[in-house]
């Protein structure tokens, strides 16, 4: 048998053998819609495919080390996202990126996913039942805001202060959280974490014309509580995202809430387990 011939026969029982593999379970994948319509990403991008976890994922999110870092749903996207159609992670908007997140949580375990909420009334634990696709919405965006697809957003305060905004991304998100750790190494036990201000230092341009990021801190920290409180609600409002929050009734005293659903790495685990065994 010529040598061609053996390469070629070798090569097609490879090919049966792959086959035979692939079709205990058949690879799936999904079309992933991003809520912001990929209106501030330089393609414009308005969707991502992703594929379902299997023992590798499962593996990411059981390892203590990427947990204990904060890292570990960026590792679980990139494991499961197979087309990024040009955009990266880095890039992601972080209303995109919790998007992703759910749906990979939703392709591979269900929609269902049982959650244990404290009433705000009587403090007893309730546990309830949520479906990602039925009890959620997305929040999309709105596009008049923004100026020639720009991320800029001009706010006027309720005090009639102007503001220029920006929504936030995964590389924000990063810098943030490393900045964090800084602060933390330098100044040990006098560390205090100040996650409002600085979500707000990230999010804001400019104040009135002033752009120094300095100068911005220090406005903030004379701003009054209600001007704050209304700059976050404002931001949370136009930032294109899943709506977490969840209207329910307690099953101890009726009292009706809403809460926020919580996003950690209990998502994954639908059926109560810890990521360690």
């Amino acid at each position: 048998m010529a040598e061609n011939q053996i390469k070629a026969l070798a090569q097609a029982k490879n090919e049966e053998h792959l086959q035979k593999i692939h079709s205990v379970y058949k690879p799936m994948s999904e079309e992933v819609p991003l809520p912001s319509e990929g209106f501030l990403y330089k393609n414009k991008t308005s969707s991502i495919t992703i594929k379902p976890m299997t023992a590798k994922e499962e593996d990411i999110l059981s390892n203590q080390q990427l947990i204990q870092s904060g890292k570990v749903f960026d590792e679980l996207i990139k494991s499961c996202v197979i087309d990024w159609k040009g955009l990266t992670l880095e890039e992601l908007l972080v209303g995109d990126k919790n998007a992703i997140l759910i749906a990979i949580r939703v392709i591979s375990l269900g929609d269902l996913y049982e959650v244990e909420v404290t009433c705000p009334s009587c403090l007893r634990k309730n546990s309830i039942e949520v479906s990602l696709l039925n009890d959620l919405k997305i929040k999309n965006m709105d596009f008049e805001l923004f100026n020639n697809s720009e991320n800029k957003i001009l706010w006027k305060s309720p005090e009639g202060i102007s503001y220029v905004l920006r929504l936030l991304n995964h590389n924000d998100q990063k810098q943030m959280e490393e900045e964090a750790k800084r602060k933390k190494a330098m100044f040990k036990t006098n560390y205090k974490e100040s996650p409002i201000s600085d979500f707000l230092l990230n999010s804001i341009i400019s104040i009135e014309g002033i752009n120094q990021r300095s100068d911005i801190a220090q406005i903030l920290s004379n701003a009054p509580s209600k001007e704050v409180r209304s700059l976050i609600k404002f931001i949370k409002e136009i930032s294109p995202d899943y709506d977490m929050s969840y209207d329910f009734e307690c099953n101890t005293c009726s009292y009706l809430s809403n809460v926020n659903i919580p996003f950690s790495v209990g998502f994954f685990w639908p059926e109560g387990r810890s990521a360690r065994k």
